[in-house]
Order: C-alpha cells, then sequence, then structure tokens
C-alpha cells in the first residue's frame, strides 16, 4: 500500500501534491493518514486523522502536528532517521497525543513519495490506533496477575500496597492510594499509597478525614466513579489532605469500593503522567476494584477476628494465671487441715462415740478430695498429668 501510494503522489509545477490522484482513495481509509511536504509541515488530513485526533487539515496545513509527546522525541527521531536512509518504515509502534491532550498508542508505516523526476517530495504516514487492543490486552494481564496475587497477602497493609503499585504502573500515574472507611469513627484512612515520593506515601497513611469532606467523600456516598481534570476548580476538593502532605492533587480518578450494595472505600489514582483521564480509564480501575473489594474486606476482617482472638487468648491466660495461684494457695491450708485431723486422731486418747470413726474417715476423705483437685488444676494448667 505504502509503495503503490509513494509512486502514484507527485508534485505539480507549483511545488505542492496534486491532491486529485489520492486523496479520493484516502478520503475512505478507516485508518489516520496524513501527507508531509519535505520540511514535514501538513500537506493533507484524511477524514479518519481529523476524527482519531481532533485536528482539521485547516488547523494544521502548512503547520507542524503537534501531537509529539516529550517522552516520545528521541524514539520519534530514530525513526525519522530510519525513514530517511530507507526510504519506508513499517510497524513502528509508538505514542501521539490527541487535540484534547488524550494519549494513544500508535504503529507506524511510512514511506518517503518521489516527485516525477525522483526527487524527495515529502512523506506519507498511516497510522493504527491500537490504543484500546493495548489497554484490553494489558487490562486483562495486570487483572489476572492481580487475582492471582491477592491471597498470597493475609494482612491489610501488605495487600493494599501491591494493588496501589499495581494500579500506578497500569495507570501511568504519579501516585495511588487505597482508601477504606473506619466504621467506628465514620472516617477515611488509608493503608497503602504508591507515590513516586515515597515520603508522601508514608505521611498519607497517617492521615484521617471525615466521611464528609471532599470528592472522595462524594464518590464514597454516591458509590458513582468521579475524574476531576483539575482539582483546584473543584470547590467540593478537601485541601486538608494536601495541606497535610504537603502534595498537590492535580487531576485524580476516584471509583468505589463496593460489596452488594456497601462501599467500604474508594481506588484512587492521581496526577496523571501524560495525557487526561477519559472513560476507559474508569472502566479499568473499576474493574479492578471490583476484584479486590471483596479481598480487602476478607482481609480486613481476618484481621479483626485475628485481634479478637489474641484479646480473648490473653484473657484466657490472665484466668489461667488467677486459678494456677488461687489452687497454689488452696494447698497449703487444706494440707495443714488434712494432717492436723490424722494427728488429731492419733492424739485422742479415747474415741467420743462409735460413730466417731466414721465421721473421721469421711472427712480424711474430703480433705483428701480437695488435696487432689488442687493438684489436678494445677497439672491441667501445665498440661501435665496430676498422677
Amino acid at each position: 500500500m505504502i509503495e503503490t501510494a509513494s509512486k502514484s503522489s507527485s508534485m505539480d509545477q507549483s511545488g505542492s501534491y496534486d491532491g486529485k490522484r489520492f486523496q479520493f482513495f484516502f478520503e475512505f481509509l478507516p485508518d489516520p493518514v496524513y501527507i508531509l511536504n519535505m520540511d514535514s509541515t501538513v500537506f493533507y488530513l484524511n477524514p479518519a486523522f481529523e476524527k482519531t485526533f481532533g485536528w482539521t487539515l485547516q488547523e494544521l496545513s502548512g503547520r507542524r502536528i503537534p501531537f509529539i509527546p516529550e517522552s516520545e522525541r528521541d524514539s520519534t527521531m530514530a525513526g525519522m532517521k530510519q525513514l530517511i536512509k530507507k526510504k519506508v518504515l513499517h510497524s513502528f509502534e509508538t505514542r501521539r497525543l490527541t487535540k484534547d491532550g488524550r494519549m494513544l498508542d500508535i504503529i507506524v508505516d511510512a514511506a518517503i513519495t518521489t516527485d516525477d523526476d525522483g526527487n524527495h517530495a515529502g512523506q506519507i504516514i498511516f497510522l493504527r490506533d491500537v490504543t484500546a487492543g493495548k489497554k484490553a490486552e494489558l487490562t486483562n494481564q495486570i487483572l489476572y496477575r492481580i487475582a492471582q496475587a491477592l491471597y498470597r497477602f493475609p494482612t491489610l497493609d501488605p495487600l493494599s500496597d501491591y494493588i496501589s503499585h499495581q494500579v500506578q504502573s497500569m495507570l501511568r500515574v504519579a501516585g495511588s492510594l487505597v482508601i477504606l472507611v473506619d466504621e467506628k469513627s465514620k472516617e477515611f484512612f488509608i493503608p497503602a499509597a504508591a507515590y513516586e515520593d515515597g515520603e508522601t506515601g508514608l505521611k498519607l497513611k497517617k492521615t484521617r478525614w471525615s466521611v464528609g469532606e471532599g470528592i472522595v467523600g462524594q464518590v464514597y456516598r454516591t458509590g458513582k466513579p468521579m475524574i476531576e481534570l483539575d482539582t483546584t476548580k473543584n470547590e467540593n476538593f478537601f485541601l486538608g489532605v494536601d495541606q497535610k502532605v504537603g502534595y498537590h492533587h492535580k487531576n485524580v480518578l476516584i471509583v468505589p469500593l463496593r460489596i452488594q450494595v456497601r462501599t467500604i472505600g474508594v481506588l484512587c489514582a492521581v496526577n496523571r503522567r501524560q495525557g487526561k483521564f477519559d472513560q476507559s480509564d474508569v472502566d479499568l480501575l473499576t474493574a479492578v476494584a471490583s476484584l479486590v473489594a471483596l479481598p480487602i474486606e476478607n482481609t480486613r476482617i481476618n484481621e479483626s477476628l485475628t485481634r479478637e482472638y489474641d484479646n480473648v487468648r490473653g484473657l484466657n491466660r490472665t484466668k489461667e494465671l488467677v486459678i494456677h495461684h488461687l489452687s497454689h494457695e488452696l494447698k497449703t491450708p487444706i494440707s495443714v487441715l488434712y494432717a492436723s485431723l490424722a494427728l488429731l486422731e492419733r492424739r485422742l486418747p479415747c474415741k467420743p462415740d462409735p460413730s466417731w470413726n466414721r465421721v473421721m474417715s469421711r472427712a480424711r476423705r474430703n480433705l483428701k478430695r480437695l488435696l487432689d483437685l488442687q493438684y489436678e488444676i494445677g497439672d491441667m494448667l501445665r498440661k501435665g498429668d496430676f498422677r
């Protein structure tokens, strides 16, 4: 396709492309196509380009297209050198910005065009937007990786830390937070925060605020995701957290963490590195939130049960120590009483009446039983055998 188009493209006597030769063909292509003059200024944009990137030919004619992000400049220069050297460029992977600031994953095929005399006349570039496909593939990989890893974390903080780091990498953001609700105090707290600046994450973990404050509270109450592209323009944005940690959250994406009809918190992505948050980011983060909400809640319940069990075990240990102490204290008086009864029986010169032996025998048996019980209790507490 590139070679055919390259041969069919030509310059008229005024030094511009004869658009009539190729316009009909390019007008109906579903993928973006643009043609540049040799100075890299725009000569032609097809309708698919205008639809995908937002600029019109009228806006860009004779100008350079301002859609190369800073992060792609070096690789773009390398691609241009390859195109000039080989006259063609196939399957070159890059990223480009749209007029409204969205970042697209693009595959480029290009060729140097020539005039009738064989001189270089410009460049014809075919673009293929693979953003949706790459995002879907990446989403599946990340969701699978998260699903595989979730149950390796028995406690809340490591689990939340893992989730926040995955979101940070997945959405290419400066920071990500798991924010949960303390049902007793009705406050938000942050078990984990992944930030480029590690100190900010540590400060955020110590921060609490009321569930009624800020856009986080709004998402928690309504259960609806929210994108805020400029927090300074939202009067509901709670500045208290930024002031406490010394960090400016410029733009945020927030989705609820829901379990059936109950919301337990929110998942946040903040400060997109390139481009702007869009609906595809909402869908992706919502999918992650749906996947991790139940494991987070199960981990919280497990931690709560573990704390209660430790408390009960501590109380039981205290009770055992008290019983052991009382048992030990009873041994001495019972032993003394048992020995005194035997001594009294030997010292009496005569028996008061015939029933004396029965009374003394019964007393000795009961004192002996009490004494055995003390030893038995002590050995049970020591997991020994009183015999």
